[in-house]
């Protein structure tokens, strides 16, 4: 009784969040393909593929449902629409990076949000990878497949228990994912774009890449990071990522899971 409950419940916050059309997903159930992925529309935001057997249906609610990327301050929230509307103004694209980026909810949702900006998606997962771009094409969002780091290099990729977003890097000269880094994300679209919003959710991988070369932090209006030091005790894996955002004199805001880091200055 308390299963049914609950997930009459999540269906019902399901349709309240994103719309009716949400609970479609249930066809494939109904029908017999169950195996089969399904696509489902978020209201406001468009269609979405979904996998069996994965994380998808969990990140999708986290993001859109509940609203898992808004800034939890409301005069936080204006400053960053303060400094998205002063790079326009200036002629400058504002340039969002989502490292870690799995299914590309995420980067939908920052497109949303933000329609002006140009999103990079970096993920290393070859899955993963593929239903971000199919998740994020309408919004012209440029997918990297590879990993993020501080300096450029391999990595292998590392599986938890066959999790869609339980994807760990570890560094391997005979890896076969290559390393990007920021600089070189932010270099590359240097034309036309600046730096606006970086996201981070990388499995414990943010100690290398806040390991050195760390400027660019200060460069952003806001700065997300899912930590995960609770994975890996004892090894101080987001020290780096804390001294830099205090040596740039960013604004600590919580939210959910999420470390929010604003930009003291707004506009830059």
């Amino acid at each position: 009784m308390k299963s049914f409950l609950y997930h009459a419940w999540e269906n019902v916050q399901d349709a309240r969040r994103m719309g009716p059309r949400f609970l479609l997903r249930h066809l494939p159930r109904v029908r017999g393909g169950a195996d089969a992925p399904v696509d489902v529309v978020v209201r406001g935001v468009g269609r979405f593929v979904l996998r069996p057997s994965s994380q998808d249906l969990g990140i999708v609610r986290e993001i859109f449902r509940e609203d898992g990327y808004r800034i939890p301050s409301e005069q936080h929230d204006r400053r960053v629409d303060d400094a998205y509307r002063a790079l326009l103004a200036r002629g400058r694209r504002p340039l969002i990076i989502d490292l870690g980026a799995n299914n590309g909810a995420s980067a939908a949702w920052f497109a949303v949000r933000y329609p002006h900006a140009l999103v990079v998606a970096v993920e290393p997962d070859p899955g993963n990878a593929a239903v971000c771009r199919a998740n994020t094409a309408r919004f012209g969002v440029q997918v990297v497949e590879a990993a993020i780091g501080s300096r450029s290099g391999h990595v292998r990729l590392v599986t938890e228990h066959h999790l869609s977003d339980a994807v760990r890097t570890e560094r391997d000269t005979g890896g076969d994912v290559e390393v990007v880094t920021v600089p070189e994300i932010i270099d590359e679209h240097s034309a036309d774009c600046a730096l606006f919003v970086v996201k981070v959710d990388i499995e414990g991988f943010e100690s290398d890449l806040f390991d050195h070369d760390t400027g660019w932090v200060g460069d952003t209006s806001v700065l997300y990071v899912e930590p995960h030091d609770y994975l890996f005790p004892g090894r101080g894996v987001t020290r780096g990522m804390q001294a830099a955002a205090v040596e740039q004199g960013l604004e600590l805001l919580v939210s959910r899971g999420n470390l929010v880091y604003v930009n003291s200055t707004g506009a830059h």
